[in-house]
Protein backbone atom coordinates (compact mmCIF):
# COMPACT_ATOMS: atom_id res chain seq x y z
CA UNK A 1 0.00 0.00 0.00
CA UNK A 2 1.40 3.38 -0.97
CA UNK A 3 1.77 6.37 1.29
CA UNK A 4 -1.16 7.90 -0.55
CA UNK A 5 -3.35 4.92 0.34
CA UNK A 6 -2.20 4.99 3.95
CA UNK A 7 -2.94 8.70 4.24
CA UNK A 8 -6.31 8.25 2.54
CA UNK A 9 -7.30 5.46 4.97
CA UNK A 10 -6.39 7.68 7.89
CA UNK A 11 -8.26 10.59 6.38
CA UNK A 12 -11.45 8.53 5.85
CA UNK A 13 -11.26 7.04 9.33
CA UNK A 14 -10.77 10.46 10.90
CA UNK A 15 -13.72 11.73 8.88
CA UNK A 16 -15.89 8.85 10.20
CA UNK A 17 -14.73 9.58 13.75
CA UNK A 18 -15.60 13.26 13.35
CA UNK A 19 -19.06 12.30 12.06
CA UNK A 20 -19.68 10.01 15.05
CA UNK A 21 -18.55 12.62 17.59
CA UNK A 22 -20.57 15.31 15.82
CA UNK A 23 -23.66 13.09 16.03
CA UNK A 24 -23.01 12.54 19.74
CA UNK A 25 -22.75 16.28 20.35
CA UNK A 26 -25.91 17.00 18.35
CA UNK A 27 -27.87 14.46 20.43
CA UNK A 28 -26.44 15.39 23.81
CA UNK A 29 -29.86 16.55 25.04
CA UNK A 30 -31.79 13.67 23.46
CA UNK A 31 -32.84 11.39 26.37
CA UNK A 32 -33.39 8.34 24.13
CA UNK A 33 -30.03 8.60 22.36
CA UNK A 34 -27.24 6.13 23.17
CA UNK A 35 -23.69 7.41 22.76
CA UNK A 36 -22.02 5.98 19.65
CA UNK A 37 -18.47 4.74 19.39
CA UNK A 38 -16.36 4.15 16.28
CA UNK A 39 -14.20 1.06 16.37
CA UNK A 40 -11.08 1.03 14.17
CA UNK A 41 -8.19 -1.32 13.53
CA UNK A 42 -4.79 -1.11 11.90
CA UNK A 43 -4.50 -2.43 8.37
CA UNK A 44 -2.59 -5.65 7.70
CA UNK A 45 1.18 -4.95 7.78
CA UNK A 46 3.26 -5.88 4.76
CA UNK A 47 6.86 -7.07 4.69
CA UNK A 48 9.15 -4.58 3.05
CA UNK A 49 12.90 -5.03 2.94
CA UNK A 50 13.98 -5.24 6.57
CA UNK A 51 10.57 -5.62 8.29
CA UNK A 52 6.81 -5.24 8.34
CA UNK A 53 5.41 -1.81 7.52
CA UNK A 54 1.97 -0.63 8.64
CA UNK A 55 -0.64 -0.23 5.95
CA UNK A 56 -2.92 2.41 7.39
CA UNK A 57 -6.17 2.07 9.36
CA UNK A 58 -9.76 0.97 8.70
CA UNK A 59 -13.17 1.49 10.32
CA UNK A 60 -14.60 -1.74 11.74
CA UNK A 61 -18.04 -0.52 12.79
CA UNK A 62 -20.00 2.06 14.72
CA UNK A 63 -21.80 0.75 17.79
CA UNK A 64 -23.85 2.07 20.70
CA UNK A 65 -22.35 2.23 24.19
CA UNK A 66 -24.84 0.21 26.27
CA UNK A 67 -25.03 -2.23 29.15
CA UNK A 68 -27.66 -4.90 28.39
CA UNK A 69 -27.81 -6.21 31.96
CA UNK A 70 -28.41 -2.69 33.26
CA UNK A 71 -31.06 -2.09 30.60
CA UNK A 72 -32.91 -5.27 31.61
CA UNK A 73 -32.82 -4.14 35.24
CA UNK A 74 -34.29 -0.79 34.22
CA UNK A 75 -37.12 -2.55 32.37
CA UNK A 76 -37.94 -4.65 35.42
CA UNK A 77 -37.73 -1.72 37.83
CA UNK A 78 -39.77 0.47 35.51
CA UNK A 79 -42.61 -2.07 35.62
CA UNK A 80 -42.44 -2.10 39.42
CA UNK A 81 -42.30 1.70 39.71
CA UNK A 82 -45.20 2.17 37.30
CA UNK A 83 -47.23 -0.43 39.19
CA UNK A 84 -46.61 1.28 42.54
CA UNK A 85 -47.31 4.75 41.13
CA UNK A 86 -50.56 3.72 39.44
CA UNK A 87 -51.75 1.87 42.57
CA UNK A 88 -50.94 4.89 44.73
CA UNK A 89 -52.92 7.17 42.39
CA UNK A 90 -56.02 4.97 42.53
CA UNK A 91 -55.86 4.48 46.30
CA UNK A 92 -55.53 8.23 46.77
CA UNK A 93 -58.88 8.69 45.02
CA UNK A 94 -60.55 6.61 47.73
CA UNK A 95 -58.55 8.32 50.46
CA UNK A 96 -59.89 11.68 49.26
CA UNK A 97 -63.45 10.44 49.92
CA UNK A 98 -62.66 10.00 53.60
CA UNK A 99 -60.31 12.97 53.89
CA UNK A 100 -60.57 14.95 57.11
CA UNK A 101 -62.93 17.89 56.67
CA UNK A 102 -64.58 16.19 53.71
CA UNK A 103 -66.02 13.18 55.53
CA UNK A 104 -69.77 13.60 55.32
CA UNK A 105 -70.40 10.03 56.52
CA UNK A 106 -68.73 10.74 59.86
CA UNK A 107 -70.89 13.85 60.22
CA UNK A 108 -73.98 11.82 59.31
CA UNK A 109 -73.17 9.32 62.09
CA UNK A 110 -72.90 12.18 64.58
CA UNK A 111 -76.19 13.69 63.36
CA UNK A 112 -78.00 10.37 63.70
CA UNK A 113 -76.74 9.84 67.25
CA UNK A 114 -77.69 13.38 68.22
CA UNK A 115 -81.19 13.07 66.74
CA UNK A 116 -81.74 9.69 68.42
CA UNK A 117 -80.64 11.12 71.76
CA UNK A 118 -83.01 14.06 71.37
CA UNK A 119 -85.87 11.74 70.44
CA UNK A 120 -85.22 9.53 73.48
CA UNK A 121 -85.80 12.60 75.67
CA UNK A 122 -88.94 13.65 73.77
CA UNK A 123 -90.35 10.48 72.18
CA UNK A 124 -93.80 11.99 71.53
CA UNK A 125 -92.52 15.32 70.19
CA UNK A 126 -93.24 15.76 66.48
CA UNK A 127 -90.28 18.10 65.73
CA UNK A 128 -87.93 15.60 67.43
CA UNK A 129 -89.42 12.80 65.32
CA UNK A 130 -89.06 14.85 62.14
CA UNK A 131 -85.45 15.61 63.00
CA UNK A 132 -84.74 11.91 63.55
CA UNK A 133 -86.19 10.99 60.17
CA UNK A 134 -84.18 13.77 58.53
CA UNK A 135 -80.96 12.58 60.21
CA UNK A 136 -81.65 9.00 59.17
CA UNK A 137 -82.30 10.12 55.60
CA UNK A 138 -79.04 12.10 55.54
CA UNK A 139 -77.11 9.05 56.76
CA UNK A 140 -78.69 6.92 54.03
CA UNK A 141 -77.75 9.56 51.46
CA UNK A 142 -74.12 9.46 52.58
CA UNK A 143 -73.99 5.68 52.31
CA UNK A 144 -75.45 6.04 48.80
CA UNK A 145 -73.01 8.82 47.91
CA UNK A 146 -69.91 6.85 48.87
CA UNK A 147 -71.32 3.70 47.28
CA UNK A 148 -71.97 5.70 44.11
CA UNK A 149 -68.46 7.12 44.10
CA UNK A 150 -67.05 3.62 44.50
CA UNK A 151 -69.10 2.50 41.50
CA UNK A 152 -67.91 5.53 39.54
CA UNK A 153 -64.30 4.65 40.36
CA UNK A 154 -64.97 1.05 39.26
CA UNK A 155 -66.40 2.22 35.92
CA UNK A 156 -63.39 4.52 35.48
CA UNK A 157 -61.05 1.59 36.19
CA UNK A 158 -62.69 -0.38 33.39
CA UNK A 159 -62.25 2.56 31.01
CA UNK A 160 -58.60 2.99 32.01
CA UNK A 161 -57.98 -0.74 31.56
CA UNK A 162 -59.34 -0.55 28.02
CA UNK A 163 -57.17 2.51 27.34
CA UNK A 164 -54.02 0.79 28.66
CA UNK A 165 -54.68 -2.27 26.50
CA UNK A 166 -55.00 -0.03 23.44
CA UNK A 167 -51.70 1.65 24.34
CA UNK A 168 -50.04 -1.75 24.73
CA UNK A 169 -51.36 -2.89 21.35
CA UNK A 170 -50.15 0.30 19.67
CA UNK A 171 -46.68 -0.18 21.16
CA UNK A 172 -46.42 -3.84 20.17
CA UNK A 173 -47.54 -3.00 16.62
CA UNK A 174 -44.84 -0.30 16.41
CA UNK A 175 -42.24 -2.71 17.76
CA UNK A 176 -43.22 -5.27 15.14
CA UNK A 177 -42.74 -2.70 12.38
CA UNK A 178 -39.36 -1.66 13.82
CA UNK A 179 -38.27 -5.28 13.97
CA UNK A 180 -39.13 -5.66 10.30
CA UNK A 181 -37.10 -2.57 9.38
CA UNK A 182 -34.12 -3.65 11.51
CA UNK A 183 -34.13 -7.20 10.17
CA UNK A 184 -34.36 -5.90 6.59
CA UNK A 185 -31.29 -3.69 7.09
CA UNK A 186 -29.49 -6.54 8.84
CA UNK A 187 -30.01 -8.81 5.86
CA UNK A 188 -29.19 -6.08 3.33
CA UNK A 189 -25.78 -5.53 4.96
CA UNK A 190 -25.20 -9.28 5.38
CA UNK A 191 -25.28 -8.93 9.16
CA UNK A 192 -22.70 -6.15 9.32
CA UNK A 193 -24.98 -3.70 11.14
CA UNK A 194 -28.25 -1.83 11.37
CA UNK A 195 -29.12 1.87 11.68
CA UNK A 196 -28.43 2.74 15.31
CA UNK A 197 -31.28 5.25 15.48
CA UNK A 198 -33.72 2.36 14.93
CA UNK A 199 -32.21 0.52 17.90
CA UNK A 200 -32.57 3.64 20.05
CA UNK A 201 -36.18 4.03 18.97
CA UNK A 202 -36.92 0.41 19.73
CA UNK A 203 -35.32 0.58 23.17
CA UNK A 204 -37.52 3.55 24.04
CA UNK A 205 -40.69 1.75 22.90
CA UNK A 206 -39.74 -1.34 24.89
CA UNK A 207 -39.25 0.85 27.97
CA UNK A 208 -42.67 2.44 27.45
CA UNK A 209 -44.18 -1.03 27.11
CA UNK A 210 -42.50 -2.20 30.33
CA UNK A 211 -44.17 0.67 32.19
CA UNK A 212 -47.56 -0.70 31.18
CA UNK A 213 -47.07 -4.47 31.44
CA UNK A 214 -44.48 -6.85 32.86
CA UNK A 215 -42.38 -8.20 29.96
CA UNK A 216 -39.43 -10.37 29.07
CA UNK A 217 -37.06 -9.38 26.26
CA UNK A 218 -35.37 -12.04 24.11
CA UNK A 219 -32.88 -11.01 21.43
CA UNK A 220 -33.24 -12.69 18.02
CA UNK A 221 -30.53 -13.78 15.60
CA UNK A 222 -31.25 -11.17 12.90
CA UNK A 223 -31.36 -8.01 14.98
CA UNK A 224 -34.99 -8.41 16.07
CA UNK A 225 -36.24 -8.27 19.66
CA UNK A 226 -38.95 -10.67 20.83
CA UNK A 227 -41.24 -9.51 23.64
CA UNK A 228 -42.99 -11.97 25.93
CA UNK A 229 -45.45 -11.51 28.78
CA UNK A 230 -44.46 -12.57 32.27
CA UNK A 231 -45.84 -16.09 31.79
CA UNK A 232 -44.27 -16.49 28.35
CA UNK A 233 -47.18 -15.53 26.11
CA UNK A 234 -45.83 -13.63 23.06
CA UNK A 235 -46.52 -9.96 22.47
CA UNK A 236 -44.00 -9.46 19.66
CA UNK A 237 -42.24 -12.18 17.68
CA UNK A 238 -40.05 -10.70 14.99
CA UNK A 239 -42.28 -8.52 12.85
CA UNK A 240 -45.51 -10.03 14.17
CA UNK A 241 -47.40 -8.45 17.07
CA UNK A 242 -50.12 -10.12 19.13
CA UNK A 243 -53.03 -8.06 20.40
CA UNK A 244 -54.48 -8.14 23.89
CA UNK A 245 -58.22 -7.70 24.29
CA UNK A 246 -60.04 -5.71 26.95
CA UNK A 247 -63.51 -7.21 26.83
CA UNK A 248 -66.57 -7.34 29.07
CA UNK A 249 -66.79 -10.49 31.17
CA UNK A 250 -69.53 -12.67 29.67
CA UNK A 251 -70.96 -13.39 33.12
CA UNK A 252 -70.32 -9.99 34.71
CA UNK A 253 -71.18 -6.92 32.59
CA UNK A 254 -69.61 -4.61 35.19
CA UNK A 255 -66.14 -6.09 34.77
CA UNK A 256 -63.63 -5.72 31.94
CA UNK A 257 -61.18 -8.63 31.65
CA UNK A 258 -57.90 -9.08 29.78
CA UNK A 259 -57.85 -11.83 27.19
CA UNK A 260 -56.61 -12.82 23.77
CA UNK A 261 -57.91 -15.08 21.05
CA UNK A 262 -57.08 -18.73 21.68
CA UNK A 263 -55.48 -18.94 18.23
CA UNK A 264 -57.12 -22.21 17.24
CA UNK A 265 -59.62 -20.59 14.90
CA UNK A 266 -62.52 -21.20 17.29
CA UNK A 267 -62.93 -17.54 18.22
CA UNK A 268 -62.66 -18.52 21.90
CA UNK A 269 -60.89 -16.18 24.28
CA UNK A 270 -58.08 -17.08 26.63
CA UNK A 271 -58.46 -15.04 29.81
CA UNK A 272 -55.46 -13.83 31.80
CA UNK A 273 -55.59 -14.02 35.58
CA UNK A 274 -54.56 -10.77 37.25
CA UNK A 275 -51.65 -12.42 39.05
CA UNK A 276 -50.18 -13.58 35.74
CA UNK A 277 -49.74 -10.01 34.51
CA UNK A 278 -47.03 -9.30 37.09
CA UNK A 279 -46.34 -5.59 37.43
CA UNK A 280 -46.93 -2.48 35.33
CA UNK A 281 -49.78 0.03 35.15
CA UNK A 282 -52.29 -2.47 33.73
CA UNK A 283 -51.74 -4.92 36.59
CA UNK A 284 -52.11 -2.10 39.12
CA UNK A 285 -55.50 -1.06 37.71
CA UNK A 286 -56.77 -4.65 37.84
CA UNK A 287 -55.34 -5.27 41.30
CA UNK A 288 -56.92 -2.11 42.70
CA UNK A 289 -60.32 -2.82 41.16
CA UNK A 290 -60.53 -6.50 42.09
CA UNK A 291 -58.87 -6.40 45.52
CA UNK A 292 -58.74 -3.04 47.29
CA UNK A 293 -61.91 -1.52 45.81
CA UNK A 294 -63.84 -4.75 46.39
CA UNK A 295 -62.74 -4.74 50.02
CA UNK A 296 -63.83 -1.14 50.53
CA UNK A 297 -67.21 -1.73 48.89
CA UNK A 298 -67.77 -4.88 50.92
CA UNK A 299 -66.99 -3.08 54.18
CA UNK A 300 -69.24 -0.13 53.36
CA UNK A 301 -72.05 -2.51 52.44
CA UNK A 302 -71.59 -4.51 55.65
CA UNK A 303 -71.90 -1.33 57.70
CA UNK A 304 -75.08 -0.36 55.82
CA UNK A 305 -76.56 -3.85 56.21
CA UNK A 306 -75.84 -4.00 59.93
CA UNK A 307 -77.24 -0.50 60.43
CA UNK A 308 -80.42 -1.40 58.51
CA UNK A 309 -80.87 -4.72 60.32
CA UNK A 310 -80.54 -3.14 63.75
CA UNK A 311 -82.89 -0.23 63.02
CA UNK A 312 -85.49 -2.47 61.42
CA UNK A 313 -85.37 -4.95 64.32
CA UNK A 314 -85.96 -2.11 66.78
CA UNK A 315 -88.82 -0.84 64.64
CA UNK A 316 -90.58 -4.18 64.16
CA UNK A 317 -90.23 -5.14 67.83
CA UNK A 318 -91.81 -1.84 68.94
CA UNK A 319 -95.09 0.00 68.44
CA UNK A 320 -96.04 3.27 66.83
CA UNK A 321 -96.86 6.45 68.74
CA UNK A 322 -100.62 6.29 68.18
CA UNK A 323 -102.87 3.22 68.54
CA UNK A 324 -105.37 2.11 65.95
CA UNK A 325 -108.57 3.75 67.29
CA UNK A 326 -110.53 0.52 66.82
CA UNK A 327 -112.70 -0.08 68.54
CA UNK A 328 -111.09 -1.34 70.56
CA UNK A 329 -107.90 0.73 70.42
CA UNK A 330 -105.00 -1.51 69.34
CA UNK A 331 -101.24 -0.81 69.34
CA UNK A 332 -99.80 -0.72 65.81
CA UNK A 333 -96.60 -2.72 65.34
CA UNK A 334 -93.74 -0.79 63.82
CA UNK A 335 -92.69 -1.22 60.18
CA UNK A 336 -89.16 -1.48 58.74
CA UNK A 337 -87.64 1.97 58.26
CA UNK A 338 -84.85 0.89 55.90
CA UNK A 339 -84.59 -1.39 52.88
CA UNK A 340 -82.34 -2.10 49.91
CA UNK A 341 -83.24 -1.25 46.33
CA UNK A 342 -83.20 -4.28 44.06
CA UNK A 343 -83.80 -4.84 40.36
CA UNK A 344 -87.62 -4.79 40.05
CA UNK A 345 -87.66 -7.41 37.31
CA UNK A 346 -85.42 -9.81 39.23
CA UNK A 347 -87.10 -11.54 42.19
CA UNK A 348 -83.78 -13.22 43.11
CA UNK A 349 -81.96 -9.90 43.66
CA UNK A 350 -81.70 -8.90 47.33
CA UNK A 351 -80.21 -5.46 46.58
CA UNK A 352 -77.22 -6.12 48.84
CA UNK A 353 -75.18 -8.94 47.33
CA UNK A 354 -73.33 -9.31 44.07
CA UNK A 355 -73.30 -12.82 42.60
CA UNK A 356 -71.27 -13.69 39.50
CA UNK A 357 -71.54 -17.10 37.83
CA UNK A 358 -68.47 -18.74 36.32
CA UNK A 359 -68.28 -18.54 32.54
CA UNK A 360 -67.65 -22.31 32.59
CA UNK A 361 -70.90 -23.30 34.32
CA UNK A 362 -72.73 -26.06 32.47
CA UNK A 363 -76.06 -24.20 32.44
CA UNK A 364 -75.82 -20.38 32.46
CA UNK A 365 -79.49 -20.05 33.44
CA UNK A 366 -78.94 -21.69 36.84
CA UNK A 367 -78.61 -18.94 39.45
CA UNK A 368 -77.58 -18.55 43.07
CA UNK A 369 -79.65 -16.20 45.22
CA UNK A 370 -78.41 -14.96 48.60
CA UNK A 371 -80.93 -15.09 51.44
CA UNK A 372 -80.32 -14.17 55.09
CA UNK A 373 -76.94 -12.62 55.86
CA UNK A 374 -75.71 -13.03 59.44
CA UNK A 375 -74.00 -9.66 59.79
CA UNK A 376 -73.28 -10.21 63.50
CA UNK A 377 -71.07 -13.24 62.98
CA UNK A 378 -70.12 -12.94 59.32
CA UNK A 379 -66.49 -14.18 59.17
CA UNK A 380 -65.79 -12.99 55.62
CA UNK A 381 -67.46 -11.17 52.78
CA UNK A 382 -66.40 -12.91 49.57
CA UNK A 383 -67.04 -16.57 48.98
CA UNK A 384 -66.76 -19.06 46.17
CA UNK A 385 -69.69 -21.46 46.12
CA UNK A 386 -68.94 -24.48 43.93
CA UNK A 387 -70.12 -27.99 43.16
CA UNK A 388 -68.02 -31.16 43.25
CA UNK A 389 -68.70 -34.82 42.72
CA UNK A 390 -69.36 -36.09 46.22
CA UNK A 391 -69.54 -39.77 45.30
CA UNK A 392 -73.20 -40.16 46.16
CA UNK A 393 -74.05 -37.10 44.09
CA UNK A 394 -73.15 -33.48 43.60
CA UNK A 395 -71.97 -31.75 46.79
CA UNK A 396 -72.17 -27.96 47.18
CA UNK A 397 -69.19 -26.44 48.97
CA UNK A 398 -67.89 -22.98 49.86
CA UNK A 399 -64.56 -21.34 50.60
CA UNK A 400 -63.20 -17.78 50.80
CA UNK A 401 -62.37 -16.29 47.40
CA UNK A 402 -58.75 -16.97 46.57
CA UNK A 403 -58.50 -19.97 48.90
CA UNK A 404 -56.86 -23.11 47.51
CA UNK A 405 -58.48 -25.43 50.04
CA UNK A 406 -60.97 -28.14 49.12
CA UNK A 407 -63.73 -26.09 50.71
CA UNK A 408 -66.40 -27.00 53.28
CA UNK A 409 -69.73 -28.61 52.49
CA UNK A 410 -72.63 -26.18 52.81
CA UNK A 411 -75.53 -27.33 55.00
CA UNK A 412 -78.16 -28.80 52.68
CA UNK A 413 -81.60 -27.67 53.87
CA UNK A 414 -83.40 -29.40 51.02
CA UNK A 415 -85.31 -28.10 48.00
CA UNK A 416 -82.26 -26.24 46.70
CA UNK A 417 -81.77 -24.33 49.97
CA UNK A 418 -78.34 -24.19 51.61
CA UNK A 419 -76.64 -22.48 54.53
CA UNK A 420 -73.11 -21.42 55.38
CA UNK A 421 -73.25 -21.53 59.22
CA UNK A 422 -72.70 -18.15 60.82
CA UNK A 423 -72.49 -16.42 57.44
CA UNK A 424 -75.39 -16.62 54.99
CA UNK A 425 -78.11 -18.72 53.42
CA UNK A 426 -78.56 -19.20 49.69
CA UNK A 427 -80.65 -21.04 47.17
CA UNK A 428 -80.01 -22.60 43.77
CA UNK A 429 -82.67 -21.65 41.25
CA UNK A 430 -83.71 -22.56 37.70
CA UNK A 431 -82.14 -25.98 37.89
CA UNK A 432 -79.35 -27.80 39.72
CA UNK A 433 -75.61 -27.42 39.93
CA UNK A 434 -73.29 -29.86 38.21
CA UNK A 435 -69.76 -30.74 39.29
CA UNK A 436 -67.46 -27.91 38.19
CA UNK A 437 -70.07 -25.14 38.45
CA UNK A 438 -69.17 -22.20 40.68
CA UNK A 439 -70.28 -18.72 41.76
CA UNK A 440 -68.39 -15.76 43.19
CA UNK A 441 -70.48 -14.23 46.00
CA UNK A 442 -69.79 -10.79 47.45
CA UNK A 443 -72.34 -10.68 50.25
CA UNK A 444 -72.59 -6.93 50.95
CA UNK A 445 -70.95 -5.37 47.88
CA UNK A 446 -74.01 -3.28 46.94
CA UNK A 447 -75.30 -2.49 50.42
CA UNK A 448 -73.96 1.05 50.63
CA UNK A 449 -75.14 1.96 47.14
CA UNK A 450 -78.65 0.51 47.47
CA UNK A 451 -79.63 1.43 51.05
CA UNK A 452 -83.01 3.17 51.03
CA UNK A 453 -85.34 4.80 53.57
CA UNK A 454 -88.99 3.82 53.58
CA UNK A 455 -91.50 6.74 53.40
CA UNK A 456 -92.79 6.43 56.98
CA UNK A 457 -94.65 9.24 58.69
CA UNK A 458 -93.43 10.85 61.89
CA UNK A 459 -96.03 8.94 63.93
CA UNK A 460 -94.73 5.61 62.55
CA UNK A 461 -91.50 5.71 64.48
CA UNK A 462 -91.86 2.80 66.92
CA UNK A 463 -90.80 4.47 70.13
CA UNK A 464 -92.52 2.24 72.69
CA UNK A 465 -92.39 -1.39 73.76
CA UNK A 466 -95.43 -3.64 74.10
CA UNK A 467 -97.86 -2.14 76.64
CA UNK A 468 -95.95 1.13 76.80
CA UNK A 469 -97.64 4.51 76.95
CA UNK A 470 -97.36 6.94 74.00
CA UNK A 471 -94.47 8.67 75.77
CA UNK A 472 -92.53 5.43 76.35
CA UNK A 473 -88.96 5.68 75.00
CA UNK A 474 -87.86 2.03 75.36
CA UNK A 475 -87.29 1.44 71.65
CA UNK A 476 -85.83 4.87 71.00
CA UNK A 477 -83.18 4.27 73.62
CA UNK A 478 -82.11 1.26 71.58
CA UNK A 479 -81.77 3.51 68.53
CA UNK A 480 -79.21 5.62 70.41
CA UNK A 481 -77.00 2.51 70.65
CA UNK A 482 -77.22 1.31 67.05
CA UNK A 483 -73.97 2.83 65.82
CA UNK A 484 -72.02 1.99 68.99
CA UNK A 485 -73.32 -1.49 69.72
CA UNK A 486 -70.78 -4.30 69.02
CA UNK A 487 -72.90 -5.95 66.35
CA UNK A 488 -70.19 -7.01 63.86
CA UNK A 489 -67.42 -9.63 63.74
CA UNK A 490 -68.61 -11.45 66.86
CA UNK A 491 -66.36 -14.48 67.50
CA UNK A 492 -66.69 -16.77 70.49
CA UNK A 493 -65.77 -14.73 73.53
CA UNK A 494 -65.05 -11.65 71.41
CA UNK A 495 -68.03 -9.31 71.72
CA UNK A 496 -67.45 -7.80 68.28
CA UNK A 497 -67.17 -4.24 67.02
CA UNK A 498 -69.68 -1.52 66.23
CA UNK A 499 -70.62 0.14 62.95
CA UNK A 500 -68.67 3.21 64.08
CA UNK A 501 -65.64 1.04 64.85
CA UNK A 502 -65.96 -0.64 61.46
CA UNK A 503 -66.02 2.77 59.81
CA UNK A 504 -62.88 3.82 61.71
CA UNK A 505 -61.23 0.62 60.58
CA UNK A 506 -62.18 1.32 56.97
CA UNK A 507 -60.71 4.82 57.09
CA UNK A 508 -57.58 3.43 58.75
CA UNK A 509 -57.21 0.62 56.19
CA UNK A 510 -57.54 3.06 53.30
CA UNK A 511 -54.99 5.40 54.87
CA UNK A 512 -52.55 2.55 55.55
CA UNK A 513 -52.95 1.26 52.01
CA UNK A 514 -52.13 4.71 50.63
CA UNK A 515 -49.07 5.04 52.90
CA UNK A 516 -47.82 1.58 51.90
CA UNK A 517 -48.34 2.30 48.20
CA UNK A 518 -46.60 5.67 48.56
CA UNK A 519 -43.62 4.07 50.30
CA UNK A 520 -43.39 1.39 47.62
CA UNK A 521 -43.58 4.06 44.92
CA UNK A 522 -40.83 6.12 46.56
CA UNK A 523 -38.60 3.06 46.97
CA UNK A 524 -39.06 1.75 43.42
CA UNK A 525 -38.68 5.24 41.91
CA UNK A 526 -35.50 5.70 43.90
CA UNK A 527 -34.07 2.47 42.51
CA UNK A 528 -35.19 3.43 38.99
CA UNK A 529 -33.55 6.86 39.26
CA UNK A 530 -30.32 5.26 40.45
CA UNK A 531 -30.30 2.76 37.58
CA UNK A 532 -31.17 5.47 35.07
CA UNK A 533 -28.36 7.66 36.35
CA UNK A 534 -25.93 4.75 36.03
CA UNK A 535 -27.15 4.09 32.49
CA UNK A 536 -26.77 7.77 31.64
CA UNK A 537 -23.18 7.72 32.87
CA UNK A 538 -22.49 4.83 30.49
CA UNK A 539 -24.66 5.64 27.47
CA UNK A 540 -25.08 9.39 27.79
CA UNK A 541 -23.03 12.00 25.95
CA UNK A 542 -20.28 13.83 27.85
CA UNK A 543 -19.79 17.12 25.99
CA UNK A 544 -16.33 17.74 27.46
CA UNK A 545 -15.19 14.32 26.32
CA UNK A 546 -16.68 14.77 22.86
CA UNK A 547 -15.09 18.24 22.51
CA UNK A 548 -11.70 16.71 23.23
CA UNK A 549 -12.36 13.99 20.67
CA UNK A 550 -13.36 16.52 18.02
CA UNK A 551 -10.02 18.31 18.47
CA UNK A 552 -8.19 14.97 18.37
CA UNK A 553 -9.95 13.78 15.22
CA UNK A 554 -9.62 17.20 13.58
CA UNK A 555 -5.88 17.06 14.14
CA UNK A 556 -5.81 13.49 12.80
CA UNK A 557 -7.72 14.59 9.72
CA UNK A 558 -5.27 17.47 9.15
CA UNK A 559 -2.26 15.22 9.69
CA UNK A 560 -3.55 12.62 7.25
CA UNK A 561 -4.25 15.39 4.75
CA UNK A 562 -0.57 16.35 5.16
CA UNK A 563 0.42 12.74 4.48
CA UNK A 564 -1.58 12.77 1.25
CA UNK A 565 -0.06 16.11 0.25
CA UNK A 566 3.41 14.81 1.04
CA UNK A 567 2.84 11.67 -1.02
CA UNK A 568 1.89 13.90 -3.99
CA UNK A 569 5.05 15.97 -3.58
CA UNK A 570 7.24 12.85 -3.43
CA UNK A 571 5.54 11.43 -6.48
CA UNK A 572 6.08 14.69 -8.37
CA UNK A 573 9.78 14.72 -7.40
CA UNK A 574 10.12 11.12 -8.59
CA UNK A 575 8.58 12.00 -11.96
CA UNK A 576 10.91 15.01 -12.32
CA UNK A 577 13.93 12.88 -11.48
CA UNK A 578 13.30 10.39 -14.29
CA UNK A 579 12.41 12.92 -17.04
Amino acid sequence: MTMLSVGLSGLLTARDALSVSSSNVANASNPTYKRQLLKQAAGMSQFSQGGYVGQGVKTLDVSRVTNQYLYNQILKTSSEASYSGALKTQLSRVDNIFAEGNNALAQAFANFNSAAQDLSLRPADNPARQQFLAATGFLVEQFNSIGGRFESIRADQNAQIEFKVNEINDLTASLGRLNNAITREFLNTEGKGVPLNLLDERDELVLQLAEKIDIQVVEGSQGETNILMRQGQPLVLGGQSFKLLATTDATDPQTVIIAREAGNGSGELMRFANKNLGRGELAALLEFRDTALNQYQNTLGLMAKSFADQVNTIQTEGFELVDDPGPPPTPIAGSPLLSFASVPSDPLDNGVSRVVASAFNADPTVRLAVGTISTNTLPGNEYEVFAVDGGAGVEVRYRPVGSKTAGVAATDLGAGQYEVPGAFAFSINNGSLLAGDSFNVRLTARGGLNLRMEPLGIDQIANRAAGGAPGDNTQVLKLTQVLDKPALLQRGSFAGISVQDMFSRLVSVVGNDVVAANNNALASNGVLESLSAEQSSISGVNLDEEAAKLIQFQQAYAANSKVISLSKDLFDELLNAIR
